[in-house]
């Protein structure tokens, strides 16, 4: 891809590259080139400019550029989905020796407390106090410091309160 004598924003394809996005004096503002990868080259911010004038819309560049790299589908990171629900799903692994990770889903932003206690009862760490968003979270538990046993993990979101045992194996 070469620039040439034109703007910054006007390229010009070079060896095996094909325009994807034109302007309408007949610039080319995106090449894209199919070798041992599919490399899409655009010389301005798509945002920016496309749709302006008698441009390509943004949406029609950036499809045809999925579809030449054979991506039929696309889930934007902001449109994921969302947990149902406040949900402990426990630890991995189960038994440990000396750490496992704890994992819960919360449906809406809230305060979370996550405390470990003995089968006693007795608080043997707290791993989280502090508000977190919705979504999908983990914290590590290790209880290197701790003896072989059944302990419980109690995790406090807002008004809902869960827990599960997990059990220590030295």
């Amino acid at each position: 891809m070469d620039n040439g004598q034109l703007s910054p924003s006007r390229i010009l394809p070079a060896g095996n590259a094909s325009a994807i996005f034109t302007y309408d004096q007949g610039g080319i503002g995106a090449v894209m080139f199919a070798g041992n990868y599919h490399v899409a080259y655009f010389a301005f911010a798509l945002e920016a400019a496309c749709g302006l004038g008698n441009t390509t819309p943004f949406d029609n560049v950036i499809a045809a550029t999925l579809n030449w790299m054979n991506i039929s589908s696309v889930t934007p990171a902001n449109q994921r989905s969302l947990p149902a629900s406040v949900a402990l799903r426990g630890n991995y692994p189960n038994p440990f020796n000396p750490t496992t990770t704890i994992a819960f889903d919360l449906a809406s932003p809230a305060h979370v407390t996550l405390r470990v206690f003995d089968i006693l009862g007795r608080s043997v760490a707290t791993l989280m106090d502090q508000p977190l968003g919705a979504g999908s979270h983990s914290a590590v538990f290790n209880g290197s410091h701790l003896a072989s046993g059944v302990y419980l993990v109690r995790l406090e979101a807002g008004s809902v309160m869960l827990s599960s045992k997990m059990v220590l194996m030295k």
